[in-house]
């Protein structure tokens, strides 16, 4: 098998904790609202961390209860990391179209990952 030719985001520039975890915080806001049958809340500029802000390419995957339950992600943007994720968590939660969209968030429950892309050179 081939490695991939996109670099190892992991190695490469790594998120830190806490901007993992406003990463995840974003996530879930996202699939809150669409719980509540509303469109994201998609962060500003003024809200997010420098990290946060660069354009760059990203993946959400849902899990409930082990389950795939969404997965929605693009290689290419304009779109900040921070508002990237906010999108692709609704719309993994409520518009894959391989998939049922999700009905309920077990309390305290994170059943996502989300992936980061390096921008192409």
């Amino acid at each position: 098998m081939e490695r991939s030719p996109l670099p190892d985001v992991a190695r490469d520039r790594p998120l830190g904790a806490a901007h993992t975890e406003l990463l995840l915080d974003i996530a879930e806001r996202a699939i809150v609202d669409g719980l509540r049958h509303r469109h994201p809340t998609v962060p500003t500029r003024e809200e997010l961390p420098e990290e946060l802000l660069r354009p760059t390419g990203t993946f959400v995957t849902l899990h409930v209860h082990g389950a795939l339950n969404g997965c929605i992600g693009s290689i290419e943007t304009d779109e900040a990391v921070g508002v990237s994720v906010a999108r692709h968590a609704w719309s993994a939660a409520f518009t894959d179209p391989r998939l049922a969209p999700r009905r309920g968030v077990a309390d305290g429950h994170r059943g996502g990952e989300g992936s980061r892309l390096s921008p192409r050179s």
